[in-house]
């Protein structure tokens, strides 16, 4: 999700996210774990970004994920059924434990389960694809075809005209957008040259979807309402609760739509995740891998929290060898000890090399506006707020709530 607002220019539209987004780029850095923690959350990486790289067009600039180790010729720790790992990290010059940088770049020779080959999702086939207004998509057939007519009201061909367009970067960001947003993404990008507000989706209160379980450990905050309006002004959070917040900028959209039960409201994705999953296009997936990739995608490696919705991280990446960068530029063989596995370090938690934690200090109490703005605590940015919305100190109160998985 951060990267598609970035992507954007803060200019999404996706409800309160690009104000979201702009509160992170503000946050002072003494209020998170590490320096890690504001580029993990204003530049997330994907969990798939080596399947990824083979796509025809690629409108993410975000630079391929880089491995470091320390410089040091043998540095190997014991964890784990007491078997040697060398430490790792994707962050350059991140401390190893041994108290040298991590700035030696190394490249991954062989990764288990990755295809190298030039698909990314589909097969290669010679069948064509329909893709209607709201990214319904179905193989090209006679029964589609004449389906999608009447839906729309079409009794012959007249009045239907059949254009070709040039599909660049610009309009693949533009259909993107629209499709967050939209139910006709294709209309507002290839016909209008103006936002369509008319088709915009409609907010669908949730039920709780039936695959969440009560496994989520429930969070106090304290909220603070204008009595009159009963609007929620801000709210006061420990850290656990913002990093849950501040972990939307980092899911996959997959795993939203999944996690509210195909009922997300977010334009035309809804439709396009219920294509994935039909029966008509379980065949055209050059793997089942690739398919719960998309429906299922993981979060990567480290972004994870104590406190998560029930989505999976990636496992580290498994190897065979690898060779230092000069040697992978030289072609070389590397006489370093490149056998080793590795064991990536978490760049929320230096010297660390646990699989969860967030971004937030522990013990760090923080103010969350309504539109998820998040900001220090302090007794002046309240009043302020309050000036800002003509809310009178005497018609503000505050009671404590808990939070859990459903809300």
């Amino acid at each position: 999700m951060g990267t598609i607002i970035r992507l954007a220019n803060k200019k999404s539209g996706v409800g309160c996210m690009d104000d979201l987004y702009k509160s992170v780029e503000a946050l002072d850095e003494q209020f998170l774990q590490s320096k890690a923690c504001k580029t993990m959350l204003l530049n997330p990486r994907s969990a798939h970004e080596i399947r990824c790289k083979n796509l025809v067009l690629k409108i993410d600039d975000t630079e391929p994920t880089k491995i470091y180790t320390c410089s040091k010729l043998y540095c190997p720790i014991k964890i784990w059924n007491k078997k040697a790992y060398r430490l790792a990290s994707m962050v350059e010059n991140f401390e190893c434990r041994c108290g040298q940088a991590m700035d030696k770049e190394v490249f991954l020779e062989y990764q288990k389960g990755i295809t190298y080959g030039h698909e990314v999702f589909m097969k290669e086939t010679s069948r064509k694809f329909m893709i209607t207004d709201d990214l319904h998509i179905t193989p090209v057939s006679m029964s589609d075809s004449l389906a999608v007519f009447r839906q729309r009201g079409l009794e012959s061909g007249n009045g239907i005209e059949v254009r070709t367009v040039m599909v660049d970067e610009e309009e693949v960001l533009h259909l993107l957008k629209r499709s967050l947003l939209s139910k006709t993404p294709m209309t507002d990008t290839f016909l209008s040259n103006e936002e369509n507000t008319e088709n915009v989706t409609p907010f669908e209160p949730l039920s709780r979807p039936n695959h969440l379980e009560n496994r989520f450990r429930k969070m106090k905050v304290k909220l603070f309402i204008n009595k009159p309006s009963r609007r929620v002004l801000c709210l006061e959070a420990k850290e656990d609760f913002t990093n849950l917040v501040l972990s939307f900028l980092t899911l996959p959209l997959g795993s939203i739509i999944r996690l509210l039960g195909g009922h997300s409201s977010m334009g035309s994705l809804d439709n396009l995740y219920e294509t994935v999953g039909s029966s008509k296009m379980k065949d055209f997936f050059n793997s089942t891998e690739g398919k719960d990739l998309l429906l299922n995608p993981k979060l990567p490696l480290h972004f994870s929290l104590d406190e998560q919705l029930p989505i999976k991280e990636e496992d580290p990446i498994a190897h065979e060898g690898r060779r230092c960068a000069d040697c992978f530029r030289k072609n070389m063989v590397c006489s370093g000890p490149w056998g080793e596995k590795l064991c990536f370090m978490n760049p929320k938690l230096p010297g660390q090399v646990a699989r969860e934690g967030g971004f937030i200090k522990k013990e760090t109490l923080l103010l969350i506006n309504d539109d998820l703005t998040i900001q220090p605590l302090s007794p002046i940015h309240g009043i302020l707020d309050l000036d800002k919305l003509n809310v009178l100190v005497s018609n503000s109160e505050d009671y404590e709530i808990e939070v859990g998985e459903e809300e």
